[in-house]
């Protein structure tokens, strides 16, 4: 019979799934961050109003609603015709569409930061869990179970038990 002491690894399941798993969840966490133009998930007080594309949205719709109010001037004075106020009225409400699909947009982005975020923590906590470590004796029977069934749990792969420790 072999005996470990505490700390000392247990057992070991293969790590090359999990492994790949965490890159695969980091590079489409990335992926997302990138449609922002980040590099890291935005902390809470991260303001999607100052992203690029919804700057750019409300500048455009400002500049239609300018536009269009200089064509309704223009229109008063016999200045321009008809067409062109409609035409201008029409820009506008394209460009007001354009930045309420902008903003939409990255609110649906940071969304999923949030949840790539969560799925590349779950894929790094099951690749922790391919390692039981033998708990010290003064760890309570509860905790011990509790993390030598995170390594064994049914939806963890358990293909091959690393025994040469």
């Amino acid at each position: 019979m072999l005996f470990r002491s505490p700390g000392e690894p247990l057992l070991e399941i293969d790590r090359t799934d999990y492994q790949l798993a965490a890159v695969e969840a980091r590079r489409a966490l990335e992926l997302e961050l990138a449609k922002l133009g980040l590099k890291e998930p935005p902390g809470r007080q991260f303001n999607l109003m100052k992203l690029p594309a919804v700057i750019r949205g409300e500048s455009l719709e400002a500049n239609a609603a300018a536009k269009l109010d200089r064509m309704r001037k223009l229109w008063g004075n016999r200045g321009v015709a008809k067409e062109e106020v409609e035409q201008a009225e029409t820009d506008f409400e394209v460009a007001r569409a354009n930045a309420e699909q902008a903003k939409m947009e990255a609110e649906v982005t940071a969304a999923a930061v949030r949840h790539r975020q969560a799925m590349l923590e779950t894929a790094e906590q099951r690749l922790r869990d391919t390692r039981v470590i033998v708990p010290s004796p003064s760890t309570r029977t509860e905790q011990a179970l509790a993390v030598v069934g995170a390594g064994a749990a049914p939806d963890r792969k358990s293909t091959r038990l690393n025994s040469s420790h």
